[in-house]
């Protein structure tokens, strides 16, 4: 026999470790930095901002890019010939 729901929290909604938290509307989700969102769902890497193939990976407030070769820079945009 399934436990009974006690509320939306039940359904773990909040992502990114975000935690719920029942509310005469429903619920809302606390994010922690650097997620936001009804539910956290969106962090530094959503919008994709490695550049050339790179790969996004969230790190502490902020995000990170890991460049494939040859690029480098912030968001791997800088190539073997734009380099000044």
């Amino acid at each position: 026999m399934a436990a009974p729901s006690t509320g939306p929290c039940d359904k773990q909604l909040c992502q990114n470790g975000g935690t719920c938290k029942v509310v005469k509307t429903g619920f809302i989700c606390n994010c922690f930095a650097p997620f936001s969102g009804e539910r956290c769902e969106n962090g530094p890497c959503t919008v994709n901002p490695c550049q050339n193939h790179g790969t996004c990976e969230v790190s502490e407030d902020s995000y990170r890019c890991n460049c494939n070769k040859p690029f480098k820079g912030t968001n791997c945009e800088i190539g073997k010939f734009n380099e000044v």
